[in-house]
């Protein structure tokens, strides 16, 4: 399969973990309500839609996805006055604080299943996140990157993981004590 990119234009919104709340009915007994609150809907939607388009069919095997967010940068990052619109010299390039990035990737993975794009994201095998600020020119958002992996591929990860033949280590007469 030839690798697939596109770009989802937004703030990257991660997976809101479920949350729970006391109930007490009159006359019944008290219970915990767990829900998932629907921060991530509209997301996940953007996500499902442009993924769709990217893709138009179900996606089998092991998949690769590499997932860039660009976060929106805080107005600190950023000069005042008429240099409002300038970046700092010091601002950073990484994005270092909340959201986590693995929420920020089960988003992505469950709009993608949602879509059609794979049966399970249990599919996914492979791929890198990246968490940094928009260059300048770029808007907040995430570019998305899937690509099928072949045997060979994984034959040839496996060759790169085999650790090299090591020496012996020579014995240091400090250490020994000698």
């Amino acid at each position: 399969m030839t690798p697939i990119e596109f770009f989802i234009a937004g703030e990257p919104i991660p997976a809101p973990r479920p949350r729970g709340r006391l109930v007490k009915p009159k006359g019944g007994k008290p219970f915990i309500h767990i829900y998932t609150p629907p921060d991530d809907e509209a997301w996940k939607k953007a996500i499902a839609l442009a993924a769709w388009k990217a893709v138009g069919t179900t996606l089998d095997g092991p998949t690769r996805v590499d997932i860039e967010f660009l976060m929106p940068r805080p107005l600190h990052h950023f000069g005042t006055g008429r240099n409002a619109s300038t970046l700092k010299p010091g601002a950073p390039h990484w994005h270092t604080v909340r959201p986590d990035r693995d929420n920020l990737d089960k988003a992505v993975l469950d709009a993608l299943t949602a879509a059609g794009v794979f049966a399970d994201d249990c599919c996914v095998c492979d791929g890198q996140i990246i968490k940094r600020y928009p260059r300048p020119g770029e808007v907040p958002g995430a570019i998305i990157r899937l690509s099928s992996l072949t045997q060979q591929e994984t034959l040839q990860w496996r060759s790169d993981q085999e650790p090299s033949p090591k020496k012996k280590p020579s014995a240091c007469p400090s250490v020994l004590g000698a």
